[in-house]
């Protein structure tokens, strides 16, 4: 809760999603998953601005996942470092955010999971 680093936690699960492509294309394994699982509300809703320098990694609710992902030129070293690279992803996902669980019974509590599975046919 709280990390404040929803820029590298999106980045991060986007090359998650483009290496699982790639081990599916090569036939390492016949499917792939990739899971995400939080209670930072920051991942689901949309930004509340547009042009941040995450703008591309974003993974709102219906958000579309595809293409050529990338930093914003604005977005600073600190942000960027060891994540420098743009992410290609071949297919196209909609994020579709699911509940999980809510164990305090409140919204700062409240998981929700978004779950993208990686076929052989779309990538």
């Amino acid at each position: 809760r709280d990390q404040s680093a929803q820029d590298a936690g999106r980045y991060g699960f986007c090359l998650d999603i483009s290496r699982l492509e790639g081990i599916v294309r090569s036939g390492r394994a016949a499917n792939g998953y990739a899971i995400l699982l939080t209670n930072d509300h920051l991942y689901w809703n949309p930004p509340p601005k547009a042009g941040n320098n995450d703008a591309e990694f974003v993974l709102h609710e219906d958000w579309e996942i595809t293409g050529t992902l990338a930093w914003s030129p604005r977005a600073g070293a600190g942000t960027t470092k060891d994540r420098e690279e743009p992410i290609e992803i071949r297919s196209l996902y909609t994020a579709r955010w699911r509940k999980y669980s809510n164990p305090a019974g409140t919204g700062s509590a409240r998981f929700r999971y978004l779950l993208l599975h990686v076929k052989p046919r779309d990538c």
